[in-house]
C-alpha cells in the first residue's frame, strides 16, 4: 500500500512575520497628495504604468516625480527610449527651476532664469540620477535593456516609453512580444527590488469617444500590458484634448488599476511650460534666486 505523500505544513506566522517587516519599509511616493492616499504607495519589486496619448503629460508627471525622489534621496535611473540625454536632462532643469522649457533649448535666458538653470543643474549633480538614453545603450531591443536593468544599482526605474522598445517580433506577435517584455520587466523589479515604472501610449481609440477619457484597453498593444502591473495610471490633459470646460493647467490621473488599492480620478496641475506636475495648489518660486 502506498504511503500517503506528506504536505508541508504552510508556516502562516512566519509569512506574517514577513508582512510586518515589510512596514518598516517606507513606501516610494509619487510626491502628489490625492494620488498618494489614493495609490498607496510603490514598494519593492512594485511595476507601474504610466499611460496616455501624446502630449498628455506622461514625460513631465515622470520626470516631476523623479525629482522629488532624488530629493528624498532614492536613487533613480531614468531611461528615455526617444530623446537624448541632454534633452532629458533640460526637462529635469525646466522642472526644478521653474524655467521654460524653450528658453532652455534656445539660451535665451535671462540674468535670473540662467542662475535658476545653473543652480539646478548643480543641484541635480549631487542628487542619486542617472539618464540613459539610446546611444548609452547601444540599442533599444529588449533584452539588451533587461541586462542592464539587472545590473542598475537605483532604486527606481523609468523606461520612456514601451512602444520604443524592439522586441523583433513581427506586427501580428508583438503585442504577446511587449506582454513577455513586460513579464520580464515585472521579475527583474521583484528579484533586485526595485520600483519599476513604464510609460506607455494610448491609442488613437480615445480620440475617437466623445469623452475621450482613456480607459485599459487605449493602451497600445494592451494585452500583457496592464496584466502584469501592479498600477496603471491613465494621463488625461483637457486643455491638449480640445476640452475648455476645465482649466488650462488640469490634469486628470486615472488609477484604472490598483493591486492594493482603490481605483478612481484625481485633478492635479500640468504647468507645460516647465514639464512640471505638481498638486493643484500654487508652488512657490525656487529659493535659489531673490527677485
Amino acid at each position: 500500500v502506498p504511503r500517503p505523500m506528506s504536505l508541508k505544513r504552510f508556516d502562516a506566522l512566519a509569512v506574517w512575520g514577513q508582512v510586518q517587516a515589510r512596514w518598516s519599509v517606507a513606501p516610494v511616493r509619487f510626491g502628489l497628495r490625492e494620488l498618494d492616499l489614493m495609490a498607496g504607495g510603490m514598494y519593492p519589486g512594485d511595476l507601474v504604468v504610466i499611460g496616455g496619448r501624446t502630449s498628455m503629460g506622461k514625460t513631465a508627471f515622470c520626470g516631476s516625480a523623479t525629482l522629488r525622489w532624488i530629493a528624498a534621496d532614492l536613487s533613480t535611473a531614468y531611461y528615455t527610449l526617444e530623446t537624448m540625454v541632454p534633452g532629458m536632462f533640460l526637462r529635469l532643469i525646466a522642472a526644478k527651476a521653474h524655467v521654460q522649457l524653450h528658453k532652455l533649448r534656445s539660451g535665451s535666458l535671462g540674468p535670473t532664469d540662467s542662475q535658476l538653470a545653473d543652480q539646478a543643474a548643480g543641484w541635480l549633480h549631487e542628487r542619486p540620477v542617472s539618464i540613459c538614453d539610446t546611444a548609452t545603450l547601444g540599442t533599444k531591443q529588449a533584452g539588451r535593456i533587461l541586462e542592464r536593468l539587472m545590473a542598475d544599482p537605483a532604486q527606481i526605474v523609468v523606461i520612456d516609453h514601451l512602444q520604443e522598445v524592439l522586441t523583433g517580433a513581427k506586427a501580428e506577435s508583438r503585442a504577446s512580444a511587449l506582454g513577455q517584455f513586460m513579464s520580464s520587466l515585472k521579475d527583474v523589479a521583484m528579484r533586485t527590488g526595485k520600483v519599476m515604472m513604464v510609460v506607455a501610449q494610448c491609442s488613437r481609440e480615445v480620440e475617437r469617444r466623445a469623452n475621450r477619457i482613456p480607459t485599459l484597453a487605449d493602451l497600445k498593444e494592451s494585452g500583457g500590458i496592464e496584466e502584469r502591473a501592479d498600477l496603471v495610471l491613465l494621463l488625461h490633459h483637457w486643455q491638449t484634448a480640445g476640452d475648455t470646460q476645465h482649466p488650462p493647467d488640469e490634469l486628470a490621473i486615472y488609477v484604472a488599476k490598483n493591486r492594493d488599492g482603490g481605483t478612481g480620478k484625481v485633478a492635479v496641475r500640468f504647468q507645460g511650460v516647465y514639464g512640471l506636475v505638481s498638486d493643484p495648489d500654487p508652488r512657490p518660486l525656487p529659493g535659489w534666486v531673490t527677485e
